[in-house]
């Protein structure tokens, strides 16, 4: 419980109009990677990015989705170092 609260943090698209360009920021999988389920890490990935309105926590965010907080929290990290996320 005590690592659900230190990793629940309140995040805000950097792109408030439209989808962000996953690709050349590299988050957008490629042909040549190996074979997993990119396409649900992508679902995912625009879920977390599309309710990330500076008012959502992870833990809403991961609820609305009917998924685990911390099934978002390595790729809320991801897309703040990418520049597509930043804490609020």
């Amino acid at each position: 419980m005590a690592l659900a609260l230190e990793i629940n943090e309140t995040y805000e698209a950097v792109v408030q109009f439209g989808e962000p360009q996953l690709g050349k920021r590299g988050l957008y999988p490629s042909s040549n990677m190996p074979n997993t389920d990119h396409r649900q890490m992508v679902h995912n990935m625009m879920h977390l990015i599309n309710w990330s309105d500076g008012e959502h926590d992870l833990l809403s965010i991961a609820d609305k989705k009917g998924t685990a907080m911390f099934y978002f929290a390595p790729l809320a990290k991801l897309c703040e170092e990418k520049g597509v996320l930043r804490r609020k």
